[in-house]
C-alpha cells in the first residue's frame, strides 16, 4: 500500500483531499501546524513541519513516503509590499526547493505541487476579433507580484530537482478555487451579496474560470497513481462563468436580490486606481479563463461535482457559519 506525505493537510484543500485519499485505500502522512481530521485515523500519520525551518528533520518526514503532494504555501495577499518578498520566497521557493531535493534523495517517487494559475497571468487578452484567448500550458508564464513569482521559482526549481534524479513532477495550477471553509476574495463576495450591498457590475463583460474544491481533490488524487501525468504542468478549471452570472447565481442560493446597476467600466477602474482598489476592480472585470483540455484528457477526468452542486455546497456552509 503506498504512502502519501500531504504537507498543508489541516487547510481549506488538504483537509478534503486527506478524505478523499483515504478512501481510496492509501496510507496517509500529514504535515500541518494542527491536527487534521484524518488525524486520529490508524492510517494517517501527523508530522510537525514548518517550511520556514531551516533544519527540519527531512528523513523521518519521508521515510516510505511514495509520492509527495504539497499544498503549504504563503498564501497570496491582495497588497504585497516589498518588504514581503523575501517571506514568499523563504516559504514558497527555498521551503520548496528544500523539501523537493529531500525528497529525491529519499527515494519518493513522484512530487505533486499545487501551484497557482497566478504564474501565467492575472488575465488574458483577446485577438483582433476580441475573443477572449484562454490561458494553456503552452503559454510563457507572466507571473505578477510576490507570490506569483515564488510560485514559478519553485516549479523551476522542482523540474531541475527531478530531471537530475528519478523522482518525477506533476505541477497543478488550478484558477480560483471555491468550497465550504473558502476565505479571501470569494467570501468577501459572499458578505457583499448577502448583505444585499449594491454592486456596480451589470456592465461588465468577462468570463473567469472558477473550481469547486471537490473537483480540485478529485483530480489531485488520480494523479498520484497515472503514469501520463509524469513531468507535466496542468491547468486546472471546472466552470466559465461572467461575475455577473455568478453575483446573480449567488443572490438566488441565498434568496437574496443582486443589486446589480450598469457603470462603465473604464471608469470603474479609474475610481479603482484613485481608492487604491485598481486589483480587486481588475478582478471583477477582467477576464481569466483557462483550457483544461490537457488535464481532462491524460487522467480523463470528468469533474464529479457540477458548478451548481459546489455552490450550493458552499453557501449552505456559509448560511450555516453564519448562523453558528
Amino acid at each position: 500500500m503506498e504512502r502519501v506525505l500531504v504537507t498543508g493537510a489541516s487547510g481549506f484543500i488538504g483537509e478534503p483531499l486527506v478524505q478523499v485519499l483515504l478512501k481510496k485505500g492509501y496510507l496517509i502522512r500529514s504535515t500541518s501546524r494542527v491536527l487534521t481530521k484524518g488525524s486520529e485515523s490508524d492510517s494517517v500519520e501527523h508530522y510537525s513541519f514548518d517550511l520556514g525551518d531551516d533544519s527540519p528533520d527531512y528523513k523521518k518526514l519521508l521515510a516510505g513516503v511514495d509520492v509527495v503532494i504539497h499544498l503549504a504555501a504563503r498564501v497570496h495577499a491582495l497588497h504585497e509590499s516589498e518588504d514581503k518578498l523575501s517571506d514568499y520566497s523563504k516559504i514558497n521557493t527555498i521551503g520548496t526547493e528544500r523539501l523537493a531535493n529531500a525528497a529525491a534523495k529519499n527515494d519518493v517517487k513522484r512530487f505533486i505541487f499545487l501551484s497557482s494559475i497566478k504564474v501565467n497571468g492575472e488575465r488574458n487578452i483577446a485577438d483582433e476579433k476580441g475573443k477572449i484567448l484562454a490561458f494553456n500550458e503552452s503559454d510563457d508564464p507572466r507571473p505578477q507580484g510576490a507570490y506569483a513569482k515564488s510560485k514559478l521559482e519553485a516549479e523551476d526549481a522542482i523540474r531541475k530537482i527531478c530531471h537530475e534524479s528519478k523522482m518525477d513532477f506533476v505541477i497543478l495550477r488550478p484558477t480560483l478555487v471555491y468550497g465550504p471553509d473558502v476565505r479571501a476574495n470569494f467570501l468577501s463576495l459572499l458578505d457583499v451579496v448577502n448583505n444585499n450591498y449594491p454592486l456596480p457590475l451589470a456592465s461588465v463583460k468577462n468570463k473567469r474560470s472558477l473550481l469547486y474544491v471537490g473537483n480540485l481533490v478529485h483530480v489531485i488524487s488520480l494523479c498520484v497513481n497515472c503514469s501520463e501525468v509524469a513531468n507535466q504542468t496542468y491547468l486546472i478549471s471546472d466552470t466559465d462563468i461572467s461575475v455577473p452570472e455568478l453575483v446573480r447565481t449567488i443572490a438566488s442560493l441565498l434568496e437574496k436580490r443582486a443589486l446589480l446597476f450598469p457603470f462603465p467600466v473604464r471608469y470603474l477602474r479609474a475610481i479603482g486606481s484613485l481608492t487604491g482598489k485598481r486589483q480587486i476592480i481588475e478582478r471583477l472585470t477582467d477576464s481569466l479563463l483557462v483550457d483544461n483540455n490537457s488535464i481532462c484528457k491524460d487522467v480523463k477526468w470528468v469533474p464529479p461535482h457540477s458548478f451548481d452542486e459546489g455552490l450550493k455546497t458552499t453557501i449552505d456552509w456559509y448560511i450555516h457559519a453564519k448562523d453558528a
